[in-house]
């Protein structure tokens, strides 16, 4: 059970509602949602450069639609690696 879980349930008033019942309540998202915001803000920053990391990005070179920032992502064979970020950000 997540923290976030067992911390709404913990205050007065919500123990006997369900999860989702308590998040609206609250206004909090969960932690799944939480997490992707995560990952596309670093994502963000670092195709602006605004962080300090070692792994190199690639981006596309083409400028056919949209912003030039597009990551370029390689074709793989196996599902394992398809879906992983070090992958993605070309590492």
């Amino acid at each position: 059970m997540s923290e976030q879980r067992v911390f709404t349930k913990r205050l007065s008033g919500l123990r006997g509602l369900s999860y989702c019942e308590r998040l609206n309540i609250l206004g909090f998202q969960t932690l799944e949602c939480r997490r992707v915001i995560n990952d596309l803000t670093l994502c963000y920053n670092m195709l602006r450069g605004l962080c300090d990391t070692s792994l190199s990005i690639n981006l596309s070179n083409s400028v056919t639609r949209g912003s030039c920032l597009k990551l370029d992502k390689p074709t793989c064979s196996s599902d394992i690696r398809k879906y992983l970020f070090s992958l993605l950000a070309g590492y």
